[in-house]
């Protein structure tokens, strides 16, 4: 049988499924079950700097009766009990986790300030967290914002952390860089131990009734993981960092197709929202039976099979691949 262990992060893990952040891993006997199907990780849902900020002001107005000096748009972050358990339930959530389960509990945290950043990545350390993912979420909102401004925020921002704490660390990232490779390279010089590809930013829309803004949460399926499979297979090689590969991951299959890319580990959340914490093991099991028959006696011999060689790295190979597309299609519809 195959050998599922593999490190990520320099962790060890029982295996490269990792359960990505979302609301079940708020739950600790989640935590457990997740543990007991075989899932390697689990990263728990981002504390928000905005969070903990609303939270400490929130408290000092509720004392003096003043709660509704709070600005609007940010009250309702003081009422979100099912899922904003603030700083102290979320360093309490990190603290019982690690009494029941082993494998290793990951923290988010989503910063505004590097003062933030800095300043809770410590708290996240010393509450017993294995490793930090930093959730970042710079959005170029101005013209005079510039994409060199952005990526090297990213950078001074992962060399502060970085500075601050011992803890693995991960930078979960968005596809919305101009030259991926060169800047995943900076991140793992600046201190990254892992990337992860790619963040999911949820689209609000708009309702036209009402005339206003309103959230637009859809779950991710199959055809997002292309996206990562392409920029995992360029990266791979290429840097020294891990790759962790998230959005798009719905079955054993598509575990697979983020190893042999070049990912270290794959990450599922909507896939277990839709199928319960259960579905770990049917994924784990379609996909250790997938390297029992090809032969992989670990998951280190088929990361990165089918990236592409340096070499092959280039303008040339995308093109061609590219074009191949096209064809395939062409002729599978009898197009002329």
């Amino acid at each position: 049988m195959a050998d599922l262990t593999t490190t990520y992060m320099g962790l060890k893990l029982a295996s490269p499924l990792i359960a990505s952040s979302n609301p079940l891993n708020l739950d600790i006997e989640n935590l457990a079950s997740l543990e007991r199907f075989g899932v390697g990780a689990a990263i728990l849902p981002s504390l928000f700097e905005e969070q903990i900020d609303v939270e400490d002001v929130y408290e000092t107005y509720k004392r003096h009766y003043y709660g509704n000096a709070i600005p609007q748009p940010l009250q309702h972050l003081t009422t979100m009990q099912g899922y904003n358990k603030g700083s102290a339930g979320y360093l309490s959530l990190i603290f019982l986790a690690k009494q029941a389960v082993d494998m290793p509990i990951i923290a988010s945290l989503n910063g505004v300030s590097t003062e933030g950043w800095i300043r809770y990545a410590r708290l996240l350390e010393g509450a017993g967290a294995d490793g930090l993912e930093l959730n970042t979420y710079y959005l170029p909102t101005y013209t005079y914002h510039t994409s060199q401004g952005i990526e090297d925020q990213y950078v001074r921002l992962v060399e502060a952390v970085r500075a601050s704490t011992k803890l693995p660390l991960a930078v979960k990232i968005s596809p919305y860089i101009s030259a991926l490779p060169q800047f995943v390279k900076r991140l793992s010089d600046a201190g990254a131990d892992a990337v992860v590809l790619f963040n999911r930013f949820y689209q609000p829309d708009i309702d036209t009734v009402l005339e206003t803004v309103t959230p637009n949460l859809e779950l991710s399926t199959h055809t997002e993981l292309r996206l990562r499979l392409r920029w995992a297979a360029l990266i791979h090689g290429q840097v020294e960092t891990d790759l962790g590969i998230t959005g798009g991951i719905q079955s054993g299959q598509d575990l697979v197709k983020a190893i042999l890319a070049g990912g270290t580990v794959g990450m599922s959340a909507s896939a277990l929202l839709r199928s319960g914490v259960s579905y770990a093991g049917d994924i784990l099991e379609e996909f250790e039976q997938w390297m029992d028959r090809h032969g992989y006696p670990t998951v280190e011999a088929m990361c990165g099979k089918l990236s592409p060689r340096p070499g092959e790295k280039s303008t040339a190979f995308v093109r061609a691949n590219y074009i191949k597309e096209l064809r395939s299609y062409a002729e599978k519809h009898d197009i002329v």
